[in-house]
């Protein structure tokens, strides 16, 4: 049983794959298994990855019909036998950090490593443990910080716990997977750590489906309430995180979906989608629970002004985020 299974979904990526691959070949730490499945893949990338798994025992190949990631991710679950399972996207890379933290760090129930985004931006998650009763304060940091914790790369999971609580990506979701992926393991576990060293490099020089315009809204719902379902009895505390949650997601849809500037609607059709989508009652029930004392920092500004009312000014600063989003490419 290897230490490590390192579960990467292939899709027509054979532009990026032999990066991503080279990048776990080249790790001082060798006690892994490297997992590749090959989701039903039209160009090279089925063939590149075979190539590689001749060459190298440490590395399994899965080919199935296209599903999409969830399903293949699921079915990296399935044949994973280490005793950790890390998550790569094969247009991402490892960085090598990643074998120090393996050989020298004691590692928690989840273990968050810092990431690069592109070119340009590091993300430093900073450096403690969590046991225990504080480990909801990371819980809730988390939560109320979507974009920069509640993803599966860059992250060290434990798999007796996923196998455990029988966890597994939800396949009906178009979007947000990784979210509620991550919400469902973090109810079930009582230690996080977060590391100062640079374990992932995350591309942003292909677009993803959450940064691309493709009348979403309602599958960003879908993944909401599916979260949402998923919570059973949590404290006073984690429900009102849950619901800062909700509304980071409202912010993502406004910003990539209603307020892009490739959304065809008029700019009055746009105010009414957003007002007809704030009558969602999960969207209701999270801006009643959060208070505009609670709102701190630039992202929780539209949120004070949808709590006022005020939708037009909301949507000045949706507009401008995605203005900045759609001008921030980068190898």
């Amino acid at each position: 049983m290897p230490k490590l299974s390192i579960i990467v979904p292939v899709y027509n990526c054979e532009k990026h794959l032999e990066r991503c691959i080279g990048s776990v070949l080249k790790q001082d730490f060798k006690d892994y298994e490297l997992l590749l499945v090959d989701d039903g893949s039209t160009d090279n990338s089925g063939k590149i990855a075979n190539d590689y798994a001749d060459d190298n025992q440490q590395i399994r190949v899965i080919h199935q019909a296209n599903q999409g990631v969830s399903n293949a991710r699921n079915t990296g679950l399935l044949e994973a036998s280490g005793e950790y399972v890390m998550f790569a996207d094969a247009d991402d890379y490892l960085l090598p950090a990643v074998s120090d933290v393996l050989e020298n760090e004691q590692l928690s129930d989840l273990t968050c490593l810092s990431f690069e985004v592109g070119k340009n931006l590091k993300k430093i998650t900073g450096d403690h443990r969590y046991q225990g009763d504080t480990s909801e304060d990371a819980k809730v940091m988390m939560l109320e910080n979507p974009t920069q914790y509640m993803t599966v790369w860059s992250k060290i999971f434990k798999r007796e716990i996923i196998e455990q609580h029988k966890l597994r990506f939800n396949t009906s979701l178009r979007v947000a997977e990784d979210g509620d992926f991550m919400l469902r393991y973090l109810l079930n576990i009582d230690s996080i750590q977060f590391l100062m060293q640079l374990g992932y490099h995350y591309s942003n020089d292909v677009k993803s489906v959450m940064s691309t315009f493709d009348h979403k809204n309602k599958d960003y719902l879908n993944a909401l309430m599916a979260s949402q379902r998923s919570l059973g009895k949590i404290s006073s505390r984690m429900q009102k995180s849950f619901a800062v949650y909700v509304l980071m997601h409202l912010n993502i849809m406004m910003v990539h979906e209603t307020f892009a500037s490739a959304n065809p609607l008029k700019y009055s059709e746009r105010i009414n989608e957003l007002k007809q989508i704030l009558k969602e009652p999960i969207f209701e029930e999270s801006l009643t629970a959060i208070k505009v004392s609670d709102c701190h920092g630039a992202r929780m500004l539209p949120i004070i002004f949808l709590k006022m009312h005020a939708y037009r000014l909301a949507s000045i600063l949706f507009i401008l985020r995605a203005k900045q989003n759609e001008g921030q490419v980068n190898e």
